[in-house]
């Protein structure tokens, strides 16, 4: 099962995170509090995010054999197992977490 993902709300919901990496990254920067958002896959936009170089990409254009990094999920060929969802904001589901 895959953890639920967040949007922060203070630095223009950019990168959906898992709640600990925003605690780490609270952590480190000294953040007292902060807003976040959740976040759930959008499958319909016809993107993808690119995890071998955190880039966002149209599908059918830069993701398969042309690309340098493309390694297919099953071994043989198919999806690249790189590409994964963007995510969009859920209205409503909001979270407030405080630096311990």
């Amino acid at each position: 099962m895959s953890k639920k993902l967040y949007f922060n709300k203070s630095d223009g919901m950019e990168f959906a995170r898992t709640i600990d990496e925003w605690k780490d990254i609270m952590r480190f920067d000294g953040i007292e509090s902060m807003e976040l958002v959740r976040a759930k896959a959008d499958r319909s936009s016809g993107m993808f995010f690119c995890k071998e170089y955190q880039e966002v990409g149209e599908a059918r254009e830069s993701c398969g054999k042309q690309c340098e990094a493309y390694s297919p999920r099953n071994g043989k060929n198919g999806i690249c197992k790189h590409n994964g969802p963007c995510y969009e904001p859920v209205k409503g589901i909001k979270v407030t977490i405080i630096s311990i």
